[in-house]
């Protein structure tokens, strides 16, 4: 084993990586990412971390122009692979594989070779690293997969990745959390947490269906993983940035490759509680609670602009639902023409629904307003709507409503678009808090994963169903505290401490603007107010906005040219 890791020709591969060291591991110069590695190394010199670790590289293409790339990295790294195999999408193209693997002998590590039969390729392993043939490796990962399955027996191991995507202004990156799976057991589901690769015990593996390793030939590395995470008694999670997916898997969501796979996912969701359903243009089934509300209350804030309100009201009578509808309308002193109207509106809709009429003659206050008009309703399910909102879907009511009851689930909202039917929020999510003054949460905008259903911190009260139990057990909005700004953040994360998850319902949609029910209001006291009560927002990184890593590093590159000035 050489004492001279990484070499100069190593150091300069490693240094074209797309990723930002000054950033993500706090390394200010490549040097010091190099001594890391070098340290590495010598820990396995030393056999102070040890361990049989192969990579299957998957969906595997000999006239992919990225599978040289992707092989490169996994030949410098500080802990050597003991084997490295290439699993062809097609068997047919095993042999050319193998061509191909000779016309590259004499490089690091072991030769990459086709792999016939993954049961008996990996027996001989202690983990083996599942990735697709696109995706790049931190050098540090095989030695990181090994203390993780030595100190955690873990047989499900995921971590954090980088997506990069080519821009105008040069590379673009943005992240994918991979929450713990067995934690989050709905967006594991439903999101690909495992980003395009994961590692996993070799007997665990080898123990999953026959087709698993047809799918992972065929790219579908999430259906294996979710097969994993269901089996498997232990998952390690490694709170790092270890690998990167190049740009053409940037914007690509989660659909099956394989002809087999939207099957062999119904089967998995498919439970006690749920029905599978199928997904939409080429996605994956969804998952959709058998349980439905036979009640639901929508409560409309409205003060004047009558022509919003009927919209919304005209959305809420279009829904197909078996459950029994009432709309509680809270009205905030509108004019005496807006009033008729609404009302009008309402006697023309009332054979659909029942409505029920809240006057609140006071300054406005979101959380206070929606009190009331909670309290004058008992229906098995509240959905908070603004009166701005519309709802698209027909079923996007029903919908929310049933996973509102679903066990384990808290806030439950749809993805919501403007007019031209443009993301405007995939959900609430935390930010990187670098300063007191910068907001904790923002309304994200994950693109990848909106159309999905995932766990988020928290869901906009634009459009938000809660059942009637969580409710009482957890009490009302906060109107002193909260009266308008972060009410809905500060439930949800009510919620959430209780060990409910918030969902996003990405395959339903509604339409509302950014900021649209309300104008900008001062909310510096609602925010040091939300850190006060959930001191976890500072360290809860996992659960941060996926957008908000560049200006992660922006804010490392800032923080370093100051002290490089102060120096």
């Amino acid at each position: 084993m050489s004492d001279d890791y990484p070499r100069a020709d190593q150091r300069r591969l490693i240094a074209a990586l797309p990723f930002d060291h000054h950033a993500v591991y706090r390394n200010r110069l490549d040097d010091q990412l190099f001594a890391r590695l070098g340290v590495e190394r010598g820990l396995v010199a030393q056999d102070l971390v040890a361990g049989r670790v192969g990579a299957l590289v998957c969906a595997a293409d000999a006239l992919d122009p990225h599978l040289a790339g992707c092989l490169a990295t996994l030949a410098v790294q500080s802990l050597p692979l003991a084997k490295v195999g290439m699993l062809p999408a097609d068997p047919d193209d095993a042999g050319m594989l193998d061509v191909w693997a000779g016309t590259r002998a004499g490089g690091d590590g072991p030769r990459p070779e086709a792999v016939r039969d993954a049961r008996a390729w990996m027996a001989d392993l202690d983990a083996v690293l599942v990735l697709d043939a696109r995706a790049l490796c931190h050098p540090g990962l095989a030695l990181a997969i090994a203390r993780t399955r030595r100190s955690d027996a873990a047989e499900l191991i995921v971590w954090n990745q980088i997506r990069v995507a080519e821009t105008a202004g040069g590379l673009g990156l943005a992240y994918v959390r991979s929450g713990d799976p067995l934690a989050q057991p709905t967006g594991m589901a439903h999101a690909p947490v495992t980003g395009e690769m994961f590692a996993a015990a070799p007997a665990r593996l080898a123990e999953l269906p026959e087709d698993t390793f047809g799918f992972l030939a065929a790219g579908d590395l999430h259906l294996a993983a979710l097969r994993l995470a269901r089996r498997a008694p232990a998952v390690g999670r490694i709170g790092e940035f270890l690998g990167a997916v190049r740009g053409e898997g940037y914007a690509r969501p989660l659909h099956p490759r394989h002809p087999d796979a939207p099957a062999a996912y119904a089967d998995l969701l498919a439970d006690r509680d749920f029905a599978a359903l199928p997904g939409a243009s080429g996605a994956p089934p969804h998952q959709s609670p058998r349980r439905r509300a036979a009640s639901i209350d929508v409560v409309i804030n409205f003060r004047d602009k009558p022509e919003d309100t009927l919209c919304a009201i005209a959305s809420v009578l279009r829904q197909e639902t078996a459950a029994h509808v009432t709309v509680v309308l809270v009205d905030n002193r509108s004019t005496a023409e807006s009033r008729a109207a609404v009302r009008a509106a309402a006697e023309a809709g009332a054979h659909r629904a029942r409505f029920v009429w809240v006057d609140y003659d006071a300054p406005f206050n979101h959380s206070d307003q929606t009190n009331r008009g909670l309290a004058a309703s008992d229906g098995e399910v509240a959905v908070l709507m603004s009166n701005d909102c519309e709802l698209l879907d027909p079923g996007v009511l029903d919908e929310i409503a049933a996973w509102s009851l679903a066990p384990g689930i808290g806030a439950v909202g749809p993805r919501l678009v403007d007019r031209s039917g443009n993301l405007t929020c995939s959900g609430v999510e935390g930010l990187y808090i670098g300063q007191e003054f910068l907001p904790v949460v923002t309304e994200g905008f994950d693109h990848l994963h909106a159309e999905a259903i995932r766990e988020v911190l928290a869901v906009p009260f634009s459009c938000a169903a809660v059942a009637r139990a969580a409710l009482a057990r957890f009490g009302a909005l906060d109107a002193a505290d909260f009266p308008i700004a972060l009410n809905d953040v500060e439930y949800g994360l009510r919620l959430g401490a209780a060990g409910l998850r918030n969902l996003c319902l990405g395959p339903w949609r509604a339409r509302h603007e950014i900021h649209g029910s309300r104008g900008r209001v001062d909310d510096g006291a609602q925010l040091a107010r939300l850190r006060a009560l959930y001191p976890a927002l500072w360290t809860a990184k996992d659960r941060m906005f996926a957008g908000d890593f560049q200006r992660q590093m922006d804010a490392a590159r800032v923080a370093q040219r100051l002290e490089d000035e102060a120096i």
